[in-house]
């Protein structure tokens, strides 16, 4: 093997440099939530029952909103030190192994029996860090009232359990073809949501919160949806954020500021 052969092969092997595009945003949030932690002590009874608070737009009638047990763990700011601004892709099996997980936490949750999730087919999955988000939908088009069902479940046992919720609100959102539409989004113990419907012609999606940080959403099957850490004593408080879509030339083709 000749000197430039031998280069050549060992380009090939180095591994990828690492991506430091959102790592300063994904570190300041955690840096302030973690923070924050410190500085408040949280009940883990409490954490245990919490229920999720559901937000959607004024002009959707809320039906339902079903919090799903979480083991203790979850709801710690330190538990998503892995956290990233920009997820990386779930696909194939790993995808219907979330999405059988997500069922069954929601089936188990209080109320989750009555709630038709195990026809609700994935959407959309994305790993941040140690973490995997999944969407689930039993929306159809057409119909006046959908629901959706998302979860959060760790990696590994030792980050604790996995929590997630069910929204049910009156009419299925249909974009047109440019447009992206907030839809939604849940309030959990230590983590935030934000969902919603992009047409066929978007292909991204970011959310810029009210302090600079842009997280990148996951688009797929028509739907986007990101997620985030919060303060452990953020509570019910209300946070404002800004939607903005992309064509897939690059194109900004609108935005919406949303209060979740």
């Amino acid at each position: 093997m000749t000197r430039p052969d031998a280069y050549d092969v060992l380009d090939a092997l180095a591994p990828a440099p690492t991506q430091t595009e959102g790592l300063s945003a994904a570190r300041a949030l955690l840096d302030a939530c973690i923070a924050d932690e410190a500085d408040s002590k949280v009940d883990v009874d409490r954490r245990r029952s919490a229920w999720r608070s559901l937000a959607l737009p004024a002009a959707a009638a809320v039906a339902l909103a079903v919090a799903v047990a979480v083991v203790p763990g979850i709801g710690a700011s330190t538990a998503f030190a892995s956290w990233t601004a920009i997820p990386e892709p779930v696909t194939g099996i790993d995808v219907a192994q979330s999405a059988a997980e997500c069922r069954r936490l929601i089936a188990d949750s209080s109320g989750g029996a009555a709630l038709d999730v195990q026809n609700a087919k994935p959407v959309l999955a994305e790993r941040r860090g140690a973490w995997t988000y999944t969407l689930l939908s039993s929306e159809v088009s057409g119909r006046s009232v959908g629901s959706v069902h998302e979860c959060l479940t760790p990696d590994t046992a030792d980050l604790g359990g996995g929590s997630g919720g069910t929204a049910t609100a009156g009419g299925v959102v249909q974009p047109s073809a440019t447009e992206a539409e907030w839809s939604g989004g849940l309030s959990h113990d230590g983590w935030r949501s934000a969902y919603g419907h992009v047409g066929a012609d978007v292909d991204r999606v970011t959310l810029t919160r009210a302090d600079g940080v842009v997280i990148e959403t996951t688009v797929s099957d028509g739907y986007f949806a990101g997620w985030w850490p919060v303060p452990a004593k953020a509570g019910g408080r209300m946070e404002n954020f800004t939607i903005t879509w992309y064509l897939s030339d690059g194109t900004e083709a609108g935005h919406q500021d949303v209060t979740l």
